[in-house]
């Protein structure tokens, strides 16, 4: 019988729920609302807000599309908090792409 002795592990987050455990709370007063991406939205763009932060009722993307954020004036992280589920559909993305950079000059810094 062989035994694991040694675990490593790097920039892992692992969450278990249980079903006795208490309410979640994330932080977020929901005063945003939901954020819904899907076929009817299409791809999304949000303005971050002055401190970066979203808070959400709910966070939805589904069918292949992507959300996106315009930077703000001092580029802060984004943070989306929400009061109830997130949900990202395979084949849909949060992106946090910067712009490609030109002969002369470097690209541009994505949200964060």
């Amino acid at each position: 019988m062989m035994w694991l002795k040694h675990i490593s592990v790097i920039s892992l987050t692992l969450c278990i729920g249980f079903a006795n455990a208490g309410p979640f709370d994330s932080g977020s007063d929901g005063s945003y609302g939901p954020i819904l991406v899907d076929n009817a939205s299409g791809d999304v763009t949000l303005d971050l807000p002055e401190d970066g932060i979203f808070h959400a009722t709910t966070v939805q993307i589904t069918d292949n599309q992507t959300l996106r954020f315009k930077p703000n004036a001092l580029n802060t992280p984004v943070t989306i908090l929400a009061t109830g589920d997130i949900w990202i559909e395979a084949g849909s993305y949060i992106d946090l792409s910067g712009g490609n950079g030109g002969a002369t000059t470097g690209g541009v810094g994505g949200p964060g």
